[in-house]
Formats: C-alpha cells, sequence, structure tokens
C-alpha cells in the first residue's frame, strides 16, 4: 500500500519544482451522461498537440466540485489550465449534478452516494476520450481534496491512477467543517453553498418552471445546513464515507497536502 506524503507547506504550488511548460492549449466543454439520463457539463482544458505528435493523447486531471464553474469559480479556475494543461494534462472540471451548469436535482449532501457514483461514471468517460490515454488524477483544495480521497479508498475505479490532494481529512465529523472537534461550526462558507446553489444554471440562467422544481420544489432541495444540523452526534450519516475507516483499500499513490494549523490538520 502506498504511503501518504505528508507536507507542511505555504502554497501547494510554490513548493512544486516548476517544469517548461510545452502546449499550448484550448477549451471545450462537453456533456457526460449519468446512467440515469442526467448530464453532468465538463469543461476541459486541451493541450494542443505538437506538429510532431499530431495523434499525441493526454492524462486527464479532474476536479469535481458543486462551485459553479463557469461563475463563481472561472477565474480560480484558470490557473489550473494555464499550468497544467501547458504541461501535457487534460484538465477536467465537472459540475456536481444539479449545481453550476450540470443538470438533475442537487446532490442530497456532501460526499452523498449519489454523488460518489457519478464520480465513476465521470471518471470511466473521461477515460475513454480521444484524446484521452486511459489514465486518470484527481485533485482538489476542500471539497475536492475529500472526494479524490473517497474515490481512491473507497471505489478506486479502474482508470484512477492517482490523486493530489491538499486540505483534505479522513473524519467527516471531527475533522470536517460542520462538528470540528465535536463542536458546531458555522462561517460565512455555511450560508453561501446553500445560496449558490440556488442560483439558475450557467450559462443561460433561464429562471422557468423546471428552475423552479429541480432547485426549491424536489424533496432534496432542503438547505445543506439544516440537514447538518439534524447530526450532531458522530454516527453512521458521517462515518459512512470518512477515509479513515477504510485505508486497508488505497492502492493508488496519494500526494497529500497538509499542515499541524490547517482547519483540516
Amino acid at each position: 500500500m502506498y504511503t501518504i506524503i505528508l507536507l507542511l507547506f505555504v502554497s501547494h504550488i510554490s513548493c512544486l519544482p516548476w517544469s517548461k511548460p510545452e502546449y499550448e492549449f484550448k477549451f471545450e466543454t462537453i456533456w457526460l451522461t449519468m446512467t440515469d439520463g442526467i448530464r453532468l457539463s465538463c469543461t476541459l482544458g486541451i493541450p494542443t498537440p505538437t506538429n510532431n505528435k499530431k495523434n499525441e493523447t493526454f492524462p486527464i486531471l479532474l476536479e469535481y466540485l458543486p462551485y459553479r464553474k463557469d461563475d463563481s469559480f472561472y477565474y480560480t479556475n484558470y490557473q489550473d489550465y494555464w499550468y497544467f494543461s501547458r504541461r501535457g494534462y487534460i484538465v477536467a472540471k465537472v459540475d456536481i449534478r444539479g449545481t453550476g451548469a450540470s443538470d438533475g436535482i442537487r446532490v442530497p449532501k456532501e460526499y452523498s452516494t449519489i454523488e460518489l457514483d457519478d464520480c465513476e461514471s465521470v471518471i470511466e468517460q473521461l477515460s475513454q476520450l480521444s484524446i484521452s490515454n486511459g489514465n486518470v488524477a484527481m485533485m482538489g483544495f476542500s471539497w475536492s481534496a475529500f472526494n479524490s480521497l473517497m474515490m481512491a479508498i473507497l471505489r478506486h475505479p479502474p482508470a484512477l491512477k492517482a490523486i493530489y490532494a491538499a486540505h483534505g481529512s479522513e473524519d467527516l465529523y471531527f475533522n470536517d467543517i460542520h462538528y470540528m472537534d465535536g463542536i458546531l461550526h458555522e462561517d460565512e462558507y455555511i450560508l453561501s453553498v446553500d445560496h449558490e446553489n440556488a442560483l439558475p444554471r450557467t450559462p443561460d440562467y433561464v429562471i422557468d418552471d423546471d428552475f423552479i422544481q429541480q432547485r426549491f420544489n424536489s424533496n432534496s432541495t432542503y438547505p445543506w445546513t439544516d440537514l447538518y444540523l439534524q447530526h450532531q452526534i458522530d454516527s453512521q450519516f458521517w462515518s459512512q464515507h470518512s477515509i479513515m475507516y477504510y485505508y486497508k483499500n488505497l492502492t493508488i499513490p496519494v500526494y497529500l497536502l497538509a499542515g499541524y494549523y490547517d482547519s483540516y490538520n
């Protein structure tokens, strides 16, 4: 089993050696269709093959979030495209179902079974793209660090070869944002994530009956904070996808950045 590397860091980019960029890159947005027909929006940063390698294929570097890749996280995402795509990775940013530009009703909570099920399908479809060499890695900070670790340890799809994660943790009760050290935690994020998930889909921002139904009228469109307040004691609700109970399942390399004084330490 591979060892998780723990590093103290100031900036997760500044501590990495800078390699020389070799490619230009372009953007393409595609749909990935889940097993129930729901489509997830995926924006790709694709390296442009050099003249002497016109049929070159590339590994995929996936980040999978509910944070609206096309507006709220547009500028945050660009630095990943700019750095990694110019160095030979296809960067894939995917909006979780019911968020951002993706179809469907929002997932019932963070790191839900349906989120992880969809991610398995996302990884498989990305690995089969004609421009892919079949190898997928996941990366992320906070939410996408958590679900990267979960995919590596709880699901391990065949095409997932490695993950690179920062500011994630192994325990969703004592070491996630809701009940740090077992104490209720509230901050601006707790409010803002529910507000963000109520916004209409990008890029057209259509407000119609479908929008109202999917964002407000279904059985799973309660504010997430209300759900978490119903689970104030550590239980199966939190432990189900806490990776600390499943380390024996880890079979791929994990590069984990963290610090002793991080919120998730």
